[in-house]
C-alpha cells in the first residue's frame, strides 16, 4: 500500500484552491513561516589579486624560453 503525500509552501488563497482539486483527499495546515527581519551577509569575501613585480631574468629564463609574444 502506498502513502502519497506532499508538503506545499503557499498562500492561504492557494491553499483554498488546492482543497478543491479532485485528487486531494485531505489538507492539513501546519503553520506560517517566520519573516526574516534582516538578511544574512555572504560568508565569503572578495579575493584580492596581488602580482609580484618580477622579470624573466630572476628565474634564469629568457625570452627564448617562452618565445616572442
Amino acid at each position: 500500500k502506498w502513502h502519497n503525500a506532499i508538503v506545499v509552501n503557499c498562500t492561504k488563497t492557494s491553499l483554498h484552491y488546492l482543497t478543491d482539486l479532485p485528487f486531494v483527499r485531505a489538507v492539513k495546515f501546519v503553520g506560517e513561516t517566520q519573516t526574516l527581519k534582516s538578511s544574512e551577509g555572504p560568508l565569503f569575501y572578495a579575493p584580492r589579486l596581488v602580482l609580484k613585480d618580477a622579470t624573466m631574468k630572476e628565474n634564469g629564463y629568457t625570452k627564448e624560453d617562452y618565445g616572442v609574444s
